[in-house]
This record gives structure tokens, sequence and C-alpha cells, in this order.
């Protein structure tokens, strides 16, 4: 190896968690592990990423693949079998994540 010992670690830093991809990472198992950890339990537990960090080397790349990934997840009834996103905790909460959809559209970001 390099020199380097590798750990893996996960940190709850009040529910700004961010991920890190760095140059080097693996987008293969990257990929698909962000999306679990972004949208896991509708994003509403403490250890779900609400920022990810992309090396600019494999920002193009990665999102293009979040985006092929997370169009897979299906938002529907928690008791249908097929569903890997259900409902949200409450009224207020999906006010809040509907908020953030429309900030980050007045930002720039895309659908």
């Amino acid at each position: 190896m390099d020199g380097l010992m590798r750990v893996q670690v996960s940190l709850e830093l009040g529910g700004k968690n961010p991920a890190v991809v760095f140059e080097d990472a693996d987008l293969a198992e990257a990929v698909p592990t962000s999306v679990q950890s972004a949208f896991s339990n509708q994003g509403e537990i403490c250890l779900c990423n609400s920022r990810i960090f992309v090396h600019e080397s494999n920002y193009a790349e990665f999102v293009e693949r979040f985006v092929q990934e997370a169009s897979k997840l299906v938002v529907g009834d928690p008791k249908d079998p097929k569903t890997t996103v259900g409902a949200l905790v409450s009224a207020d909460h999906m006010a809040k994540v509907l908020s953030y959809i429309d900030l980050a559209r007045e930002e720039g970001m895309s659908d």
C-alpha cells in the first residue's frame, strides 16, 4: 500500500452529514452507497447524507451515475414490496422537503 492506513468512519454531525468522494474513489461502489445513504428511511435518519462533496475529476460522471441510480427508486405505499421510498413522517416534514426542492431549483439545480 502507499503507507496510509485506510479506515472506514461514520460520524454523526447534527443532520448535515457530508459524504466525500475522493479522486481515487471507485464510483461503482461510491454511487450506490451514496444513493442508499441519502435516501434510506426517506432521508429521515441522522446518518443520511445531506451533502456530497465530489472531487472535480469525478464530478460529472458521479452526478450522471447518481441520477441514474436514484431514478431507480420507487416512491409509493410503504406496504408495497416494490416501494423503496415510502411516506414522510408528517405534513410539516413534507413541506420542508418540498421547500428544499424549490430552493435547489432557484439556485439552478435541475430536476
